[in-house]
Formats: structure tokens, C-alpha cells, sequence
């Protein structure tokens, strides 16, 4: 099921020659979902949410590095005077390389996952990803990245 204190849906996208921001917008629009903001390290874009009346939707971009892919994750740091509102500290997500893609039914439609969805959600929710966690923040994962800061641009 959807988890209960989760309050959208997030996907990853792989980086490739093949992936465009534009396309993918324009494929969000054509289901009639817009663009609500954005984050962007300055050089390329990493992150966009889209909403539409019953929900958000968040996207990450993942970079292949070595033996694992990696996103970087915007959030604001309470422990840091920004320059601006619109300065995010940046973390970064680690998950393993995606082996394949597999489609399973959920709630009446066939949706695509990793086929090591196992080991991505334990390499980043931990050992115990299965067991609900009243108190999980993602801001508490221990990959920030010092001195590197993202912007958000609302639209």
C-alpha cells in the first residue's frame, strides 16, 4: 500500500543521453500535472515535483558513479543561515546499480520497479526499510554534502 505519513510519490530517473527535463514536463502536462518547482545546483537541473489536485510527484535525477548510482537531494538545513530563502543544502542518495526493469500489479496497475528494489530500499531506508517508522525524517541520512548548496525555483 501507499505509506500512510508519506505525502507524495517519488521516482528515479537514470541519467542518459536519452533523458530531458522538457520531455519529461511535457509528458507531466499532457496527463494534466504541473510543474510546481525545481532544483538545480546552478549547472544542471536534479530534481522537480509536479502536482495536480490529488498529489505531488517528485523526480530525482540519478548519476551512474563507479558501482552505484546517486542523487542529490535538496533540503533545508535548520543549523544553517542561508544566503537566500531559495539556498538548499544538498544530500546525497546512494542506491545500487539498477539491474532490470520488472512490473508489478499495484492497485489495479502494472507499475515498473528494479528488479534489486530489495537492496535499493535498504541501502536507503536501512536494514529495516519493511517496518513502518513513525519518526523518519530524510533529512537525518548521513550523506550531506559539506559546503554544497542547491536552488529552488518555484514556478
Amino acid at each position: 500500500d501507499f505509506i500512510k505519513t508519506d505525502t507524495d510519490m517519488d521516482f528515479g530517473v537514470i541519467e542518459s543521453d536519452d533523458f530531458s527535463w522538457e520531455t519529461l514536463e511535457n509528458a507531466m502536462k499532457s496527463i494534466g500535472m504541473l510543474k510546481m518547482h525545481q532544483f538545480s545546483d546552478k549547472n544542471h537541473v536534479f530534481e522537480q515535483t509536479y502536482y495536480k489536485k490529488d498529489g505531488l510527484i517528485d523526480f530525482f535525477l540519478y548519476t551512474k558513479v563507479t558501482d552505484r548510482l546517486v542523487a542529490s537531494v535538496c533540503f533545508k538545513d535548520t543549523t544553517l543561515q542561508n544566503s537566500n530563502e531559495n539556498e538548499y543544502s544538498i544530500m546525497y542518495r546512494y542506491s545500487p546499480l539498477i539491474t532490470n526493469i520488472i512490473k508489478i500489479k499495484f492497485k489495479g496497475a502494472k507499475v515498473p520497479i528494479p528488479e534489486n528494489y530489495v537492496e535499493y530500499l535498504k541501502m536507503v531506508y536501512g536494514e529495516n526499510w519493511e517496518v513502518p517508522d513513525p519518526d523518519y525524517r530524510f533529512e537525518n541520512e548521513q550523506n550531506i554534502a559539506e559546503g554544497w548548496f542547491g536552488y529552488g525555483e518555484s514556478m
